[in-house]
């Protein structure tokens, strides 16, 4: 039972050791508190700029330079030019129907069965999308969302939105996702073209022999066609020529490369094969080229400041050995 106290009595006086020692107690605990407290805020805010340092290391895109990535929802696939420089923007509609050179040797297969076959061969479905547009179009893709849903209408700004809270698949990094989203976000709608790829010349309506209707790609007129639209303005201000030349015993190889190279805007010169070598791109210490060093990180081709064993025609030359054909695998 508690002892009880009468208006008279007092309770025991507590010593002042005990209530100083109590005090003590109290203000050790509130310095643990507020120590974890800031310790956990610290630890938040290196792993916030840690993200934030990755996303900005490994994103795709500066900022500054034309951005080719592509888009595909549902079945349909969008090919986007982004020109920072001129502000304008290009996106060509590709029905799921729509042939394409699937990369790393497997053939034509309709566009949207390509994302399902890279992750059924275990090499990932975006990869092998970025791989194929790149290679049938002579574009050099760099970036791939990928939604499930299927959309009558690209909403790109949606797009990024939903890819940046992790909805779809995507090799964007955040940095490259809001960068696009504030550019695209700028631009106005006359500053953007869309196109339906059957509307493009050199795009035929075929009847395969199985009963399915496909759409099949004549490159060279395409070319024609991609050259007007697709060209990026900073490389086509460069006046610099470029030789491309194969050293492997792979036919066609420098003419793909050379494709990529001209859609792209760049002047090539000439096309020619040589002894086998190592893949680099030769250039000389004169030229400064924004080209030269996209062109190195997107083919993963070393540059050399040299000339080549043999004369050239161009200022720069690409020579492509076994080793980027081995590093490829995908003509």
């Amino acid at each position: 039972m508690k002892r009880r106290f009468s208006h008279a009595q007092k309770p025991p006086h507590r010593p002042k050791w005990k209530e100083r020692e109590l005090i003590k107690k109290r203000q050790g605990l509130k310095v643990l508190v507020r120590a974890g407290f800031y310790l956990l805020l610290a630890l938040f805010f290196l792993l916030a700029i840690g993200e934030i340092w990755k996303n900005w290391h490994q994103a795709l895109w500066d900022n500054q330079r034309t951005f080719y990535f592509a888009v595909q929802e549902g079945e349909t696939s969008w090919l986007v030019k982004a020109d920072k420089n001129q502000q304008e923007a290009v996106v060509i509609k590709i029905p799921g129907h729509t042939l394409i050179n699937t990369a790393r040797g497997f053939g034509e297969y309709q566009a949207k069965s390509i994302y399902k076959m890279g992750e059924i061969e275990k090499i990932s479905g975006i990869d092998l999308v970025k791989e194929s547009l790149t290679w049938t179009f002579g574009i050099p893709v760099e970036g791939v969302l990928k939604f499930d849903q299927e959309t009558k209408n690209l909403d790109l700004k949606t797009a990024f939105f939903k890819a940046s809270l992790g909805w779809g698949k995507t090799n964007l990094t955040k940095w490259d996702l809001w960068r696009l989203f504030l550019f695209f976000n700028k631009l106005r709608l006359d500053q953007v073209e869309t196109v339906t790829i059957n509307d493009v010349p050199g795009v035929e309506t075929k009847l395969r022999l199985d009963g399915v209707t496909v759409l099949s790609l004549d490159t060279e007129r395409l070319d024609n066609w991609l050259l007007s639209r697709f060209t990026s303005s900073e490389m086509v201000n460069e006046p610099y020529s470029w030789e491309v030349m194969n050293t492997t015993m792979n036919s066609g190889l420098a003419a793909q490369v050379a494709r990529l190279l001209r859609n792209t805007g760049v002047q090539v010169v000439q096309v020619n094969e040589g002894s086998a070598q190592e893949s680099k791109i030769y250039v000389d210490n004169k030229v400064n080229s924004q080209a030269v060093r996209f062109f190195s990180r997107f083919l993963k081709i070393p540059i050399s400041l040299s000339q080549p064993d043999r004369s050239s025609q161009g200022e720069i030359t690409v020579v492509l050995g076994n080793d980027f054909w081995c590093s490829c695998c995908q003509y």
